[in-house]
C-alpha cells in the first residue's frame, strides 16, 4: 500500500514482479529476507518486554 501511494519501489514491487516474471531465485531470497526480518524483529521485541517487565523471565527447561 504504502508503495502505490507514495509511488516508492519497494521490496513488494520486486516480489510480485518476481513471481510474474517467474524468477525463483528473487522470490525465494526475498521471502527468506522477510521471514529473517520478522525473527529479527519478534526476538527484539522479546528481550525488549523482558526487560522492561521485571515478572517475565527468560528461563530454560532442563
Amino acid at each position: 500500500m504504502i508503495e502505490n501511494i507514495f509511488s516508492i519501489p519497494g521490496l513488494g514491487q520486486y516480489f510480485v514482479s518476481g513471481v510474474q516474471d517467474k524468477d525463483y531465485t528473487m522470490v525465494v531470497g526475498l521471502s527468506v529476507f522477510t521471514v529473517f526480518v520478522a525473527v529479527l524483529a519478534n526476538t527484539v521485541t522479546d528481550i525488549i518486554y523482558a526487560v522492561a517487565d521485571p515478572r517475565v523471565r527468560i528461563t530454560s527447561k532442563k
